[in-house]
């Protein structure tokens, strides 16, 4: 109900909610009509708007840090990361919120600083959230940017400005270095743990595939040296892979349709509920691109929407986007159904699959296309999916299959939850 408010009657709720509850003492209407636009989509109640504000306002590094989720992150050279945050921040760099286009203002500097550390996806954006807000989830980053700008003229119970973020992420990083070389350690731990031998070189391709050609010939200088060192036998030869060739021709000299599909491994980064339709999810995914994908799915009526956050999902990645009910879909979320349409589950990767990573096919290779079908847009090219759907099934084990050949990722195989002997869409 309170999802479907005008925003402005909603705006009246958080209002008094927030006085309510001491948040502030005196919210300028600026402040409230940006506070209600921000967490209006995610309130089952209005006193959940207020934990938003109040959660907003505040800054717990120190206690997110704690979070298993946030191992991670501290260990992927989080102190280098927070050091370019702050130097840019005394640059005068960072948008401070004075503007209202500070979102758009926010999302460009993140792009910035991802091309000046080499980061991208969900190791550009986790740790700049966390480093910026103290938190792992909320709302958009410089959505709480703005918020703090606009909260400093509302005597607020409790403020943590954006200086302030930047002299605690710099204390922080600087007396717990113990805990960053832990974090480190158990990052650097489970890297290749668990991957099957018969697809390291998979594995190898997928994660080089994703680094900046610099690094990638620094890690081909590396591999041709312990060639050298092995005699050119490099042990126990890896069993033959099942790796495409460009193009792959079916009996009548086409294109294999499901050689033309981006299928990839993606994390939910935030789910919510459709602002105009009941039944649909917007969701932010990271895929592995600079920025999440925005993917709208039908799934309101099958999955709770606590269940989405966070989960790995399967992703069609290059059909042409569409607009759902006056909001753009760049991608499909792929799931098992029943025949009745009665249960729907999400095909997910193995835990330990890596966003962005690209399905492997039996016999067809990477789900990567040609540059020419990067975004299916043509008539003849959206009529692509149309030809492998009906083929794409999930088989008596329950594992994603398209014409019986097995998909697979550098940790397994793709299931989904109880579903089996029935369709992927």
């Amino acid at each position: 109900h309170l999802r479907n408010l005008p925003v402005e009657e909603f705006e009246g709720y958080l209002a008094e909610a927030v006085k309510e509850e001491g948040l502030v003492a005196a919210a300028s209407p600026e402040f409230l009509k940006h506070a209600a636009e921000m967490v209006q989509q995610k309130c089952d109640l209005v006193n959940d708007g207020c934990e938003i504000v109040k959660d907003v306002l505040d800054y717990q590094l120190a206690e997110a840090s704690k979070s298993e989720d946030a191992q991670s992150i501290l260990g992927d050279d989080f102190e280098n990361l927070a050091k370019a945050i702050a130097e840019s921040f005394e640059k005068g760099e960072i948008p401070t919120g004075e503007s209202e286009e500070t979102e758009a203002e926010f999302k460009s500097w993140v792009n910035k600083l991802g091309k000046a550390t080499g980061r991208k996806g969900k190791r550009l954006f986790m740790p700049v959230r966390l480093a910026i807000t103290g938190n792992l989830a909320g709302p958009d980053i410089g959505a709480q940017v703005r918020s703090i700008h606009l909260a400093s003229g509302t005597e607020p119970a409790k403020l943590v400005t954006l200086e302030e973020r930047i002299k605690q992420l710099t204390t922080f990083v600087a007396e717990n270095k113990d805990v960053l070389e832990k974090a480190a350690a158990g990052a650097g731990q489970k890297q290749g743990k668990g991957v099957p031998d018969e697809l390291v070189p998979q594995k190898i391709f997928e994660t080089v595939a994703r680094l900046a050609p610099a690094q990638q010939r620094q890690v081909l200088s590396l591999a041709e040296s312990l060639v050298q060192q092995s005699g050119g036998e490099g042990g126990k030869a890896p069993k033959k892979q099942n790796v495409a060739p460009e193009r792959i021709l079916d009996r009548s000299g086409n294109v294999e349709p499901v050689t033309r599909l981006d299928i990839r491994v993606g994390r939910i980064l935030s789910c919510e509920k459709h602002p105009d339709a009941d039944s649909l999810y917007l969701e932010q995914i990271d895929v592995g691109d600079a920025e999440p994908r925005q993917v709208i799915s039908g799934l309101a009526n099958f999955i709770p929407l606590e269940e989405m956050q966070g989960r790995l999902v399967t992703v069609l990645c290059n059909l042409k986007p569409v607009k759902m009910r006056g909001i753009l879909s760049s991608g499909m979320v792929l799931c098992g159904s029943n025949q009745e349409h009665t249960a729907v589950e999400l095909l997910e990767p193995p835990e330990g699959c890596e966003p962005g990573e690209h399905l492997l096919l039996d016999s067809y290779g990477v789900m990567r296309p040609a540059e020419e079908d990067v975004v299916l847009k043509s008539k003849s090219q959206q009529k692509v999916w149309g030809m492998v759907a009906p083929d794409m099934k999930l088989n008596n084990d329950g594992e994603a299959t398209y014409n019986g050949k097995l998909f697979t990722t550098s940790q397994g195989k793709l299931t989904c939850k109880t579903l089996n002997d029935c369709s992927i869409g």
